[in-house]
C-alpha cells in the first residue's frame, strides 16, 4: 500500500537519501533529476517572481517499508492573489513524476487522490509527456474523484531514436545532400580560419564553468536570438547564469552528464550545442550560432560533433524538447510524445468557472513568463483591501460565465 506525505525539499536529509535510491528505480533517462537538481533551480530561477522561494515534494512511499516509490516536486508561483501550486523545475528534460518502474501507475494513482486531500483550491500539471504512467495515474485518480479538469495546452515532444551504429546513421538516416553540404562548409570554414572544436565534459574548477556559461551566452547575443521577438535564450541574464553555473558544479559534471561542444574561429567562439547524457537518452538543451558565421553551417558541424560522440558512449536515444521540428527532422528527429498541461480544481466557486471555460482574467492578470502556464489558489486576505479585489475579481468572473455561450462552456477535457 502507498502512502503520501508532504515535504520541504531544502535541508531534508533523509528524502535526499530516500531520493538518490529511488533514482536507480526509475527510467535511465530520469536520473539526471536529482534533488540538487531542484534545488538548483528553486535558488535561481524558482526564487524570482512570479515563483516564490521554497520547493515541497509529494512523496510516496510503501507504507509498511518506508520504501520511497515516488516524488512529485511543487512550486508555488504568486500571480496576482493567486499562490500557484505548479510542477517545479526547469521545463526542459520535461517536468515529470519521478516513479519507480514497478508501480508508476500506482503511484500516479495515489499522487491524484493525495492532491486532492491537500484541498490546493487550483493545481497545474505539467507541461508533462502523456507516455508516462505515473501521469496517467494522476489523470485517472482526479477524473474518478470528480475533479474539474481543464487542458490548458498540448504540443508535441520531438525525440530521435536512432539505428545501432554511426555507419547506419550516417547511412540510413541523414541525407547525403546534408553530409555533402557539412563537408562543403567544414572545408571553407577551415580554409579561411583557424577552427577549433572543444568538448566540455569535466570542468575542474567553478571558475572554468563560469566562463564556459558566458561563452555561451555570448554566443547567443550575436545570434539571430537577439533579433527575433520569439527567440528564448538559455543563458543570458544573472539568473540563468547562476542556475546552469550550480546545475553543472553541482550534479552535471558530478554525474558525468554535462556535453557541451563550443566551434571556435581564430580563436572566438561561433557556435555551441548544450545537452545532458543520461545513459543512452541525450537531452539536446540549446545550440547556436553567431550569424555573421551562417554562411559556413556552423550548427550543423557541431550538431554532426554530436552525433559522431554519442554514438562512442551508446546514445542513441535525443529529446530535443518542444519545439518544432525545422532542421531537426533532417538529423532523424520525429514527434514521438506529447506534452499536455492541465488545469484541476478542487475549490467549489474555481471549479465551476473552469467548468464553464472561464478563465479567471482578473485574478490571473498577465504577471508570468512567456514559457510559463499559470494557475493557483486564492492568497489568505488578511486586509479588507484584498479582500474587496478578490470579490470583484470573482464577481467579474461570474459575470463572464453568466454571458457565455453553451458552445464555449463545454470545454472540460475529459481524461
Amino acid at each position: 500500500m502507498l502512502r503520501c506525505e508532504l515535504h520541504q525539499l531544502e535541508g531534508n536529509r533523509q528524502l535526499w537519501t530516500d531520493w538518490r535510491d529511488l533514482l536507480t528505480r526509475v527510467k535511465p533517462e530520469l536520473r539526471l533529476l536529482t534533488p540538487e537538481w531542484f534545488l538548483a533551480w528553486g535558488r535561481s530561477i524558482g526564487s524570482e517572481a512570479p515563483w516564490t522561494t521554497g520547493i515541497e515534494v509529494v512523496a510516496v512511499y510503501e507504507e509498511t517499508t518506508r520504501k520511497l516509490c515516488g516524488l512529485f516536486p511543487v512550486g508555488h508561483p504568486k500571480v496576482g492573489l493567486l499562490r500557484v501550486n505548479a510542477m517545479a523545475g526547469y521545463y526542459q528534460p520535461s517536468r515529470v513524476i519521478l516513479a519507480d518502474e514497478s508501480c508508476e501507475y500506482a503511484v500516479g494513482r495515489s499522487i491524484g487522490w493525495f492532491l486532492v486531500e491537500l484541498g490546493w483550491s487550483l493545481m497545474q500539471l505539467g507541461p508533462w509527456p502523456m507516455s508516462h504512467k505515473a501521469h496517467l495515474g494522476v489523470l485517472s485518480a482526479l477524473n474518478e474523484l470528480e475533479m474539474p479538469i481543464h487542458k490548458q495546452s498540448s504540443c508535441n515532444l520531438a525525440i530521435a531514436e536512432l539505428p545501432a551504429t554511426w555507419q547506419q546513421y550516417q547511412d540510413e538516416v541523414v541525407d547525403r545532400k546534408l553530409w555533402r553540404r557539412i563537408h562543403k562548409s567544414d572545408a571553407k570554414l577551415r580554409c579561411e580560419y583557424q577552427v577549433e572544436v572543444q568538448h566540455h565534459r569535466q570542468p575542474a574548477t567553478e571558475q572554468q564553468i563560469r566562463e564556459l556559461v558566458t561563452t555561451l551566452g555570448q554566443i547567443e547575443k550575436r545570434s539571430w536570438l537577439t533579433s527575433d521577438p520569439s527567440g528564448r535564450p538559455r543563458f543570458q541574464g544573472e539568473t540563468a547564469h547562476q542556475f546552469w553555473s550550480d546545475l553543472i558544479q553541482e550534479t552535471l559534471v558530478p554525474n558525468d552528464q554535462l556535453d557541451c561542444w563550443v566551434l571556435s574561429a581564430d580563436g572566438l567562439p561561433v557556435s555551441f550545442v548544450f545537452a545532458i547524457t543520461a545513459g543512452s537518452t541525450r537531452y539536446a538543451i540549446a545550440n547556436n550560432y553567431d550569424e555573421s558565421f551562417a554562411t559556413y553551417s556552423p550548427g550543423s558541424l557541431i550538431y554532426r560533433a554530436m552525433f559522431e560522440e554519442g554514438y562512442s558512449r551508446g546514445v542513441t536515444r535525443y529529446d530535443f524538447g518542444t519545439n518544432e521540428l525545422h532542421y531537426k527532422k533532417f538529423w532523424g528527429a520525429k514527434y514521438l510524445d506529447r506534452m499536455d498541461t492541465f488545469t484541476v480544481s478542487t475549490n467549489r466557486i474555481v471549479a465551476g468557472f473552469l467548468k464553464a471555460g472561464i478563465k479567471l482574467k482578473g485574478l490571473l492578470n498577465g504577471s508570468t513568463h512567456s514559457d510559463q502556464h499559470v494557475s493557483g489558489e486564492p492568497l489568505p486576505t488578511s486586509s479588507r483591501h484584498e479582500q474587496k479585489r478578490l470579490k470583484s475579481a470573482l464577481a467579474e468572473a461570474e459575470k463572464e460565465l453568466t454571458g457565455q455561450t453553451q458552445e464555449e462552456r463545454e470545454t472540460v477535457t475529459s481524461v
